[in-house]
């Protein structure tokens, strides 16, 4: 099953949306549970924003990064000082490659509501 994360609210519940427009609570797995998908990454932008089109009324849309995500974890400098600033110029050439168009941003930012049924 494809889930899209979805970003709780302060004081929200995070969840995750199936590919078939179920809200998964992901307070509610079982310990142990895999909600990963073995098909995670396999439909990109073009497969998933029509399917979130279809199912809700986009409020908000932004692209995000490229790369930055898969790196950030991995930074272990001297102190948080050198860390943040790392990360920000991480940040900052990643938004530009994909201003650019040189790259490819790979994730975004949908908030919607859900359409009548």
């Amino acid at each position: 099953m494809k889930l899209l994360t979805i970003d709780a609210p302060r004081g929200g519940r995070p969840g995750a949306l199936s590919a078939k427009g179920e809200i998964i609570d992901l307070l509610k797995v079982d310990a142990g549970e895999n909600v990963q998908s073995p098909h995670d990454n396999e439909a990109g932008y073009n497969d998933i924003y029509p399917a979130l089109k279809s199912k809700f009324t986009e409020l908000d849309f932004g692209f995000d990064f490229c790369f930055f995500d898969r790196i950030i974890g991995g930074l272990r400098l001297e102190n948080a000082a050198e860390e943040h600033r790392a990360a920000k110029w991480l940040h900052a050439v990643d938004q530009f490659l994909c201003d650019a168009g040189t790259f490819t941003p790979e994730q975004f930012h949908f908030l919607g509501s859900k359409l009548p049924t």
